[in-house]
């Protein structure tokens, strides 16, 4: 995932629907337009960070990320986990909810103070329950009609239950932000193959390095060199897995300095060498 995320639908449906099974993984910080909601089927979720919160799931717990919510997890092995995530497009929320600006969706988890908000609670975790057996099928149309009808279901439930005006909840983050954030991000991004200075980032964004600093920590909740370090293991990943390179072009093409820099941060984040890791999914692949 990149920092700022456009959402594009399935086939056949208007939103995004994911499954994500048991890999480990690391989904770096980010934010996008759309409303995602997060399922946990089985196992857990470490650590799911939401504007400036971490939150660890079981089986049924609900989460929501609302419109520009920074969030990203790091997930340990498991064999047995599985999640389903409901990403809604703006365009396509925006004609159903027309007022969605002026509302904010809260966590179902944290919202059950009253036996009326458990009972919709419950009912939101058989809609979901329903759901992911519907997206463990072949995708046809009859399928497809069953997985609109809860979709809208728990839309119905969310925004009936689950919802604040948006003056009730402190933003957690001032739009104007948005502009400064997403000009670093996109700068790293864009850069994480050069040697990326604090001094030097703060030149190109035309900002001081006490402020870059300030305003990084408080709305990513990370350094500014954590966030370098997970854009490169994200890229170093990917070419783990998905090629034959070896950890010396694997360090170059991610922007580690050398392969005993990206050795230790790959073994920080996933608790195996690259090439265990490797041989690890290797395997795994061959006996699936």
């Amino acid at each position: 995932m990149f920092t700022h995320q456009t959402i594009q639908p399935n086939k056949n449906l208007p939103f995004r629907l994911l499954l994500h099974g048991s890999p480990q993984h690391h989904v770096i910080r980010h934010w996008h337009r759309s409303l995602e909601v997060s399922y946990t089927i089985s196992g857990t979720i470490d650590d799911y960070y939401i504007d400036g919160k971490h939150y660890t799931t079981g089986p049924g717990d609900i989460l929501i990320v609302n419109s520009h919510s920074i969030h990203g997890a790091d997930v340990d092995y498991q064999e047995n986990r599985l999640s389903l995530s409901l990403l809604f497009p703006k365009e396509f929320i925006k004609p159903l909810i027309r007022e969605i600006d002026s509302y904010r969706f809260v966590h179902p988890m944290e919202a059950c103070h009253t036996r009326a908000k458990m009972e919709a609670y419950i009912e939101l975790q058989q809609c979901f329950k329903k759901l992911s057996t519907c997206a463990l099928r072949e995708m046809d149309d009859v399928n497809n009609l069953e997985i609109l009808s809860h979709t809208y279901h728990i839309l119905h439930v969310l925004l009936n239950e689950f919802t604040v005006k948006a003056d009730e909840l402190p933003a957690f983050i001032a739009h104007k932000q948005f502009g400064y954030l997403n000009t670093i991000t996109t700068f790293i991004e864009e850069n994480y193959k050069e040697e990326l200075s604090l001094s030097y980032i703060a030149t190109c964004v035309h900002l001081s390095e006490g402020h870059l600093t300030r305003l990084f920590k408080k709305y990513m909740g990370i350094t500014i060199h954590q966030y370098i370090h997970s854009v490169r293991l994200q890229h170093a990943y990917r070419l783990l897995l998905n090629s034959d390179a070896n950890l010396e072009e694997i360090a170059f093409e991610s922007g580690f300095p050398n392969k005993k820099s990206f050795i230790q941060q790959f073994k920080a984040t996933y608790q195996l060498t690259p090439h265990q890791y490797r041989l690890m999914r290797r395997k795994e692949g061959r006996e699936g």
